[in-house]
């Protein structure tokens, strides 16, 4: 994938990777750190890139494609962005942002700065007007410039532990979400059974595993504990 994006690749060595790709009069040279291509939907890369005529390579940075996959054509769109211009993919994987802690190391905010933009956080939701809202945002960033990339590199974590978790739960076993969940029929429920065929989950109602539930955008990771396992085999229609 990294050829699409980058040319030629025309060495590699001490794992970065050389690539050379024409642009106009002249032609782009691309070092690369670390990539990857998450379920054909999203590009990763740790690069940084100059042209040929110069001497020196820009700052190293994190590139982030959404990516767009045509018919029998094979047609490929994408959008590119870097991580501090959110909001991006965050299905990248471990290494990229391994590679990216590296090369491109956020220093750690401070118990006293954090608080303040969590304070700043609650005084954004409640902005009556626009210029509010935007005067906080501003504020924030001067204290944490580096906001958005270290939000997003913290969604990609979490998105990994969450996938970690849930390749630990097995089929049969009870989980508990940390905020209920809410059906349109009124019912309440913070504890199913798991049922997976495949790659595919869905959860069971407890006392009634001929209802299944697929996870929703609303809901959180579910929690769970070898105590919390079924004690027998309740399995439903999947």
């Amino acid at each position: 994938m990294a050829e699409f994006f980058y040319g030629t690749k025309l060495s590699e060595q001490g794992g970065i990777q050389t690539y050379h790709k024409p642009w106009y009069d002249s032609a782009i040279i691309t070092e690369v750190a670390a990539c990857a291509l998450v379920e054909r939907r999203a590009f990763y890369a740790v690069m940084r890139w100059k042209n040929e005529k110069d001497a020196d390579f820009g700052e190293w940075q994190v590139a982030v494609y959404r990516l767009s996959w045509g018919g029998a054509g094979g047609t490929i769109t994408y959008k590119d962005q870097v991580e501090s211009m959110g909001p991006c993919e965050t299905t990248c994987t471990a290494h990229v942002l391994d590679v990216a802690d590296r090369l491109i190391p956020h220093p750690p905010l401070s118990d006293e700065v954090r608080a303040e933009i969590a304070r700043l956080r609650e005084e954004e939701r409640s902005g009556q007007t626009y210029a509010e809202r935007e005067a906080i945002r501003k504020r924030i960033h001067a204290l944490d410039p580096l906001q958005t990339a270290r939000q997003w590199r913290e969604a990609c974590r979490a998105h990994l532990a969450q996938r970690q978790q849930t390749r630990t739960i097995r089929h049969g076993d009870r989980v508990r979400f940390p905020q209920p969940v809410r059906f349109g029929s009124g019912e309440t429920l913070d504890t199913f059974i798991v049922s997976k065929q495949g790659n595919t989950v869905r959860f069971l109602h407890p006392d009634h595993p001929e209802r299944h539930y697929r996870k929703g955008a609303g809901w959180n990771a579910p929690v769970f504990k070898p105590g919390m396992q079924n004690p027998g085999p309740r399995r439903g229609r999947c």
